[in-house]
């Protein structure tokens, strides 16, 4: 698996243009000395900020996440632990210009083990980018706002508890360069080279203050022995710039992708496939629906018959909390995978608490409706998109509900992350409106057509992100 925050499973491979003729190498060394690679990176660089292993046992890492139950001192440093389902997904208190505090040129770095080989290490501001690892433990730089993601040249893989160090560096002008090497062998560098900016045509990575963010996946641990802030003048070597092929469509993104883009350290509660619908036949949803599985292709069916049905998940979300254990947080979230005979003709997301809202699929497209008060809007009224809806298509539908009242929705189509959509929405103010809302799920289908179920999720999770995937 990839770290889910950057799971594209997509591989472009566009032309490249490099202003240097070579890329920079490194001598043979025992050492582990980080200057002497950041050497072969960096220009006129100074540290501005850092946490030694003495610091962060000192202050049990408290800059790093916000989670102290999943954080813990050892002679190492701090150890961050995930159990199974959970993907912890944690920023650093302090962006890389605050100490500096400007919006120039910023650059981190930091030595790390992982337990295992899922995991990542990100840049965040108006747009994300960073290295993340792939199936095979092999290094891989993404940029998330554009669904790319590279294999890195060079023989290094992820090997498992074993010492690694990484640098993320960017340029004012949206240039990203790191260099990842593992401990003791600094002959043997991955380098990261690519201007994002001109690539893309993404001013979104310009001029910003760049956030740091590191997640990684159960069951597994990830232990920081000590990571610092710079700033710098300028790179060793120039840019690669892409030269992407308009006509090239090979964007795709997982469920994951969207999940970890928008919600912060995501928990598990319950998930159920086509396993599960084998099983006990779709008796996860009542309402009096007629229902069966499909061994052939896998799904749970829905029919709406004459008149249309709305089958109702039977369990609320709250209440996933209390199977595994959890306190009852206000902090709720489902992704499903679905697809629809006549996806216009009465299909429908309902979620229902001590009001009911409603995502109705119409012919002009996806509709939000607050029932309770005789309110509903198009989706593109908060941000135009270019979404198809097609019959017979599989989709992910992704719904979360915050502790501040805040809504946010996203669908795109399987295969084809260019045909999504996303929506948020200042549901409540009221605390007590926030916190009484214990979420029931409703799935509606229209006459004489069909609604099927491939699998779902149902997640809690700390905060929403500021910084979704649209």
């Amino acid at each position: 698996m990839i770290i889910s925050f950057a799971t594209c499973s997509i591989k472009q491979e566009p032309q490249s243009t490099e202003q240097a003729v070579e890329e920079p190498t490194a001598k043979p060394t025992q050492q582990t000395n980080p200057d002497q690679v950041i050497d072969t990176v960096l220009v006129g660089y100074e540290m501005l900020f850092e946490e030694t292993k003495e610091d962060l046992i000192a202050n049990n890492g408290q800059n790093i996440g916000t989670d102290a139950d999943i954080r813990e001192v050892s002679d190492e440093g701090i150890v961050f632990k995930a159990g199974d389902g959970e993907n912890p997904f944690m920023p650093f208190a302090l962006r890389l210009d605050e100490v500096d505090g400007s919006n120039g040129n910023q650059a981190f770095y930091i030595k790390f083990k992982p337990s295992a080989k899922d995991f990542g290490l990100m840049l965040s501001a108006d747009g994300s980018a960073g290295l993340t690892i792939g199936e095979e433990g092999q290094p891989q730089l993404f940029v998330l706002n554009h669904e790319y993601m590279e294999d890195l040249e060079g023989s290094l893989t992820i090997e498992p508890d074993n010492w690694y160090h990484v640098i993320l560096a960017m340029e004012s002008d949206g240039l990203l360069q790191g260099v990842l090497w593992k401990d003791g062998e600094e002959d043997n560098l991955i380098f990261m080279n690519l201007h994002i900016v001109q690539s893309f045509d993404d001013p979104a990575y310009e001029g910003q203050s760049w956030e740091v963010s590191l997640g990684f996946q159960g069951v597994a641990t990830f232990t920081i022995n000590n990571y610092a802030y710079y700033k710098f003048e300028n790179f060793v070597v120039g840019e690669k710039i892409l030269e992407i092929d308009d006509n090239q469509d090979n964007s795709q993104f997982s469920k994951d992708d969207v999940l970890f883009s928008s919600l912060m350290n995501p928990k598990e509660l319950w998930s159920e496939g086509w396993q599960g619908f084998a099983e006990n036949g779709g008796g996860e949803f009542g309402g009096g629906v007629m229902m069966s599985y499909n061994g052939d292709m896998q799904r749970l069916e829905i029919f709406g018959e004459d008149t249309g049905a709305c089958a109702k998940f039977n369990t609320s979300i709250q209440t996933c909390m209390s199977d595994v254990g959890m306190d009852r947080v206000p902090q709720q979230a489902v992704m499903m995978k679905f697809s629809a005979s006549d996806i216009t003709n009465g299909v429908r997301f309902s979620f229902k608490a001590m009001d009911e809202i409603t995502f109705s699929f119409r012919e002009e497209g996806i509709y939000f409706v607050d029932v309770a008060n005789f309110f509903e809007m198009p989706i593109t009224d908060f941000m135009p998109n270019n979404l198809k809806l097609k019959n017979d298509t599989e989709y992910f539908f992704f719904f979360a509900f915050d502790q501040n009242g805040n809504i946010r929705m996203f669908i795109f189509e399987d295969g084809n992350s260019q045909n999504q959509a996303n929506f948020e929405y200042d549901l409540y103010q009221d605390d007590n409106d926030i916190n009484s809302s214990d979420i029931m799920i409703y799935l509606g289908v229209g006459a004489n057509s069909q609604f099927n179920i491939y699998e779902y999720w149902v997640y809690t999770f700390e905060n929403l992100t500021e910084n979704p995937m649209n």
